[in-house]
């Protein structure tokens, strides 16, 4: 029976698994990583480990990808964790917990307390179908039956008017808890001798220091177990390495939940992108039924049977292949791509997105080397970037906007970019780029190199690019290629690679990208007629 693991583990983030280098920027990515590197549990438990940066990769154990799908698919979307709950209430250092010992700051304290466990316990009552959920509700209410507890001895304590001290070992007492024999606290003025209105007076200054003494003692007492219960709850209400606490219980199923929360704006950002895109449409085609319309206030199910009938609408009206988003799906994994309808993940801004032509890419079986050539500016960097953007999102668990997304699990994702953008525009450095990465790479990883050696001179980079391509060709790890620096495709073909081209249209004699793949070697030819139409266009300016 394999051994299960706690939501801690399920979720950890994990460290150099993922490597980009001339990356585009990518809203959800970026929002994601923001997130990883602000929570508290990352910032104080390890340091040691990622260090002071804020930046955190996206990037978890593929071992445990089929539980963290399980646990997002039992969320309910509406469900939050505030993320401030045990952090309010208490100053962080050990001095500035004692000032709060005193009576007045200790009082606003308890309430700050009472507010977290409160706000603590409705965050997880509607995560009460989880398992989790309900260790933790349990071990909130422990926490605070204990804090009560305290509570109720510091009252005694302060309520205690009379107390006894043994000077020979230094132990006080309430007066409830002396010792069964008869105890006096009469002063024998005959201890001074006959100087009766002389001892008066002393007794007199005894017994008021004696009461100062004694008040101040019990002023000292309370002070120092209101600390003691500052200290207890400050040490279950923060995150400590190597500790079981309160707050390593409840962070285990509020960051899960708080990171799910986080990429489920980035799906709301697709929703409304749906809207937006008909929106247009629909002021175009006043004939068109409301009811049509509403149908696109969620996401529109393929099996609707005005679904052809919107696209066309968008496609003949945005005059391009636009498509219509479909419900989020959790991915599956294989030996083998096989996505249909993506949503690019790359394209989503945090105000507004463009259209978009959805992804498909269907690879078979025993195919691991692939090539993309052809047309300048259509769409091979932009699905490159895509790739690797929904291969570190599914390897999260997450829903991915897609109709049908099967891919492999990849153990390391290595992408080299423009190189040139990050100091490294010569032949000499983009070479030592690749090679580290074949080095690293092993079976199970994902290699994508984009415009490969497209900084070298054409001459030098022909008479490199066999070479290199062999040893990508060598490597175990799955590689994507995309380059224009190739022309000998019969001979890639043979070797092992397959070769991919951007599609296009001709409409009169204009050439027009569909922006999307086919398989096949590129028109040379083609290409060349395709920049000569984008740069008549740049010189009639």
């Amino acid at each position: 029976m394999p051994k299960a693991h706690s939501l801690a583990q399920i979720f950890e983030p994990v460290s150099e698994r993922v490597h980009l280098i001339g990356f585009e920027d990518a809203y959800v990515l970026r929002e994601l990583e923001f997130f990883l590197g602000r929570e508290r549990i990352l910032e104080e438990s390890r340091k040691k480990k990622y260090g002071e940066r804020s930046k955190v990769e996206v990037s978890f154990d593929p071992d445990h990808v089929a539980a963290r799908q399980k646990f997002f698919k039992r969320l309910y979307s509406p469900n939050k964790v505030k993320k401030t709950v045990f952090d309010k209430p208490l100053p962080g250092s050990k001095k500035n917990l004692r000032q709060y010992a005193r009576h007045r700051p200790f009082l606003g304290l308890c309430q700050e307390i009472e507010n977290a466990f409160t706000t603590a316990e409705e965050d997880l009552e509607t995560l009460k179908y989880l398992p989790e959920a309900r260790r933790v509700l349990s071990r909130i209410a422990q926490c605070r039956e204990n804090y009560h507890g305290m509570l109720d001895v510091l009252k005694t304590i302060t309520s205690m008017k009379r107390f006894a001290i043994d000077l020979e070992t230094g132990q006080i007492a309430g007066l409830q808890d002396m010792p069964s024999e008869d105890i006096s606290f009469s002063t024998d003025t005959s201890l001074y001798g006959n100087f009766d209105r002389w001892a008066t007076g002393v007794a007199h200054n005894i017994q008021v220091k004696m009461k100062t003494r004694s008040v101040e003692i019990a002023r000292r007492a309370g002070i120092e177990f209101r600390h003691k219960i500052l200290c207890d709850i400050r040490d279950e209400f923060r995150h400590r390495e190597g500790v079981h606490n309160l707050r390593q219980d409840f962070e285990q199923i509020a960051f899960p939940v708080r990171l799910n929360e986080k990429y489920e704006g980035f799906i709301s950002g697709c929703e409304e992108y749906n809207r937006a895109l008909f929106r247009e449409v629909q002021a175009e085609n006043e004939g068109w039924l409301d009811d049509e319309i509403v149908l696109l206030e969620g996401f529109a199910s393929p099996t609707l049977p005005e679904r052809e009938e919107l696209e066309q609408m968008a496609r003949e009206y945005h005059g391009f292949d636009v498509g219509l988003m479909f419900e989020p799906v959790y991915p599956s994994f294989g030996g083998r791509f096989d996505i249909r309808g993506l949503f690019p993940p790359t394209l989503m801004t945090k105000y507004d997105p463009d259209l978009f032509v959805p992804i498909d890419f269907t690879t078979r079986a025993g195919e691991n080397k692939f090539l993309i050539a052809g047309l300048h500016s259509g769409g091979k960097s932009f699905f490159l970037e895509n790739i690797v953007a929904l291969s570190i999102l599914a390897q999260l668990g997450v829903r991915l906007p897609a109709e049908y997304v099967r891919l492999p699990l990849f153990k390391n994702i290595f992408y080299l970019g423009n190189l040139s953008a990050h100091g490294g525009g010569s032949a000499e450095t983009q070479l030592n780029e690749i090679d580290a990465v074949v080095r690293r790479a092993r079976k199970g990883d994902l290699i994508v190199i984009d415009e490969f050696l497209s900084k070298t001179e054409a001459e030098i980079a022909a008479a490199l690019a066999p070479g290199v391509l062999s040893k990508l060709l060598k490597s175990k790890a799955m590689t994507i290629v995309t380059s224009h620096r190739t022309t000998d495709y019969q001979t890639l073909e043979r070797d092992g690679w397959t070769l991919l081209t951007p599609d296009y249209k001709r409409v009169g004699k204009t050439i027009r990208p569909s922006w999307r793949l086919r398989r096949g070697a590129p028109d040379p030819g083609v290409n060349l007629e395709y920049i000569m139409q984008r740069y008549e266009k740049v010189f009639k300016r």
